[in-house]
């Protein structure tokens, strides 16, 4: 586990790939705060081939990444979350249509 104290002029996401950079062995997880709800932060993360765990900001909006293993991951939460939000409601008949 690993640990970085910074002041108050460094925001978390700058020191995110140096953090990841010392570490030679395959990372499996990332686990932050939403200071690292970032598309640079997750970009890094999943070049490393790991999971991200970190909660969205308070003023988070849905926007898709430019990294199409990331924008995947991030689409099929959506449908999953939807498919949930449906079956709770009693719908049955969900229909999903990818415009990509």
């Amino acid at each position: 586990m690993w640990f970085n104290l910074t002041t108050n002029d460094i925001t978390d996401c700058e020191i995110l790939l140096d953090l990841l950079e010392q570490l030679d062995h395959e990372i499996e997880q990332v686990s932050s705060d939403g200071g690292y709800d970032t598309f640079g932060c997750y970009d890094t993360i999943a070049r490393r081939e790991a999971k991200a765990i970190i909660p969205p900001r308070s003023n988070a909006k849905i926007q898709f990444s430019s990294n199409p293993k990331t924008r995947l991951i991030q689409e099929t939460k959506i449908c999953v979350q939807f498919i949930k939000l449906a079956a709770n409601n009693g719908n049955r008949n969900l229909v999903i249509i990818d415009d990509h």
